[in-house]
């Protein structure tokens, strides 16, 4: 399916499946260029354009400081990322919508740099 507007996806979905992806050290000098003359995404932007393509059901994403929260519907679409990422099960607070289980994982220069080589950013080695 295709990543919806946060409000639209929490309406639909009051109960779905929240990972957390902690951005930590991931500096993007300004003016970076991939090998190909593209601007290097922004690492939020990076992610949401690697997620775009690997996930199949629906699913919404926001930033709010260092935290990126990626929200799913699908055990298929966590399968996908838990094999992505080395990702951990987080303690559920009462009432944390529009979680129904929450992961998490870090979102470092290493994860940055492998979605960068997937998606063509800089060439395969």
């Amino acid at each position: 399916m295709a990543k919806l507007a946060w409000d639209d996806f929490v309406q639909a979905h009051p109960k779905a499946i929240c990972v957390f992806a902690n951005k930590s050290g991931i500096k993007i000098p300004a003016g970076s260029l991939a090998h190909d003359g593209r601007k290097l995404p922004t690492a939020y932007g990076m992610l949401i354009e690697a997620l775009g393509r690997v996930l199949k059901g629906d699913w919404t994403a926001r930033q709010v400081g260092k935290v990126i929260q990626i929200v799913l519907i699908t055990p298929t679409d966590l399968a996908t990322l838990q094999k992505a990422f080395q990702m951990g099960q987080l303690p559920q607070r009462p009432g944390t919508a529009p979680c129904a289980v929450a992961f998490g994982f870090v979102y470092g220069p290493e994860q940055y740099a492998q979605l960068a080589k997937g998606l063509k950013y800089v060439p395969a080695r």
